[in-house]
């Protein structure tokens, strides 16, 4: 399989990923939390965080990198969703609502992103 394969294959099931958490969570209330977008944006950065791991500690191939990386966590996580929301709860006077869900977005993104890498195990030792 080449790379642009994977990265189409990877983004068609990153995107249905996001799709299936979207019907879970719907977003239709104003000045509600928009809980699909932060669900993908935390997870999708613990999984990037996980895959530059894999990447360092076990050498992954370039067609995982892409598929997973670029294709389905690209696909996955959504900023311009996130800045829309935003957005949205300042315009319907979420005000409150809007900064905790701004700064929690980003705080627990970037934990999720740190948090990845420890939790991947160490690379096996290979015997003589």
């Amino acid at each position: 399989m080449n790379v642009r394969m994977a990265i189409v294959i990877g983004g068609a099931l990153g995107a249905l990923s996001r799709y299936g958490l979207s019907r879970l969570f719907p977003y239709h209330l104003h000045g509600a939390w928009p809980w699909a977008t932060f669900i993908c944006n935390i997870t999708g950065s613990f999984a990037l965080g996980l895959l530059f791991a894999a990447v360092v500690r076990y050498g992954l191939s370039s067609i995982w990198r892409e598929a997973i990386g670029t294709g389905f966590i690209g696909a996955y996580t959504t900023f311009s969703a996130f800045s829309l929301e935003v957005f949205q709860l300042f315009r319907d006077g979420a005000i409150g609502v809007a900064l905790m869900y701004s700064a929690g977005s980003m705080l627990m993104a970037a934990v999720a992103a740190a948090v990845g890498p420890v939790l991947l195990p160490p690379r096996m030792k290979e015997e003589a």
